[in-house]
């Protein structure tokens, strides 16, 4: 008697970008498209209008490994999140993994824009070089990475802080400027004889 060959179980992730393993990403009552990713479902869904309701499977080898339906925030043109409605097998975290991913890479990318951007200033307290991007309004380390106190001591950074610790950095200068003006003309009265 023959053996018979156990089939292999499915298996209970998606393999992105793998062979046989595929995405059908559709809308509700529309007719859908097929992805190999994450990301390529949350592209498919780009051009939909908010709250529409997505319905996607994944298969292995035509074979169903999981589902998931899906709502979609963020007008037509860009896809700000994605509420997951209910999922199950291989959809569990998938679509929420490439939303992060996608934030990351954005956030990335601002800060990359951000570095080049920035402005020097002097931390109020202890004369740290840090950075401000004046478009973001926001202070940063030289990678453009946002940051709200001195990386150095530890103290807060505000423009208003900058601006007085700037003031009365001024207002001493004037001072010791008299000072040293005044020092001057008395060595110039000494040297001609005018003070005997």
């Amino acid at each position: 008697m023959p053996s018979r060959k156990k089939p292999s179980p499915l298996p209970t992730t998606f393999q992105e970008q793998q062979r046989h393993y595929t995405l059908d990403v559709a809308p509700e009552g529309r007719l859908g498209s097929q992805a190999s990713s994450a990301e390529a479902c949350l592209r498919t869904m780009t051009y939909m209008q908010d709250g529409t309701i997505y319905t996607i499977v994944a298969r292995y080898k035509d074979q169903v490994i999981g589902e998931g339906r899906y709502r979609k925030r963020g007008p037509s043109g860009s896809v700000e999140t994605v509420e997951p409605l209910e999922t199950h097998g291989a959809m569990v975290g998938l679509i929420e993994a490439a939303l992060a991913q996608r934030e990351a890479a954005r956030q990335a990318e601002q800060c990359k824009e951000r570095a080049g951007r920035l402005i020097a200033l002097c931390c109020p307290a202890c004369n740290q070089v840090t950075g401000y991007d004046p478009v973001d309004q926001v202070f940063a380390h030289s990678t453009g990475e946002a940051i709200t106190v001195c990386p150095s001591c530890g103290g807060q950074l505000s423009l208003e802080l900058i601006q007085h610790h700037y003031e009365q950095r001024l207002q001493q200068l004037r001072a010791d400027l008299l000072q040293i003006e005044a020092a001057m003309r008395q060595i110039r009265q000494l040297r001609t004889g005018d003070m005997l």
